[in-house]
């Protein structure tokens, strides 16, 4: 498997490990506002900002977020893998 390959399974994977609980939408995504993935309007105002201060924020955390998307295990690289998951299918 190459790189290029490689980059978006690993954002899947991140993503159904660590984010899926809160941007799947359902309970937790309602308590901590998380916007649900899919939905263009809901993530619009971030995917504005860009995904370099989208990684950014995450790493760091936001109001309702844990540092990391509370994904204790993952680096920068797969941050950034996991948002680029998310935008590929929101838009």
């Amino acid at each position: 498997i190459s790189a290029a390959q490689e980059a978006p399974k690993m954002g899947e994977e991140i993503y159904k490990s660590a984010c899926e609980s809160c941007h799947s939408g359902g309970f937790k995504g309602w308590v901590t506002g998380a916007p649900k993935t899919g939905e263009i309007e809901e993530w619009k105002p971030f995917i504005e900002k860009g995904v370099v201060i989208m990684t950014e924020n995450t790493i760091k955390g936001t109001d309702g977020m844990d540092p990391n998307g509370g994904c204790k295990v993952c680096n920068p690289e797969q941050i950034r893998a996991a948002i680029d998951y998310i935008i590929s299918n929101t838009q």
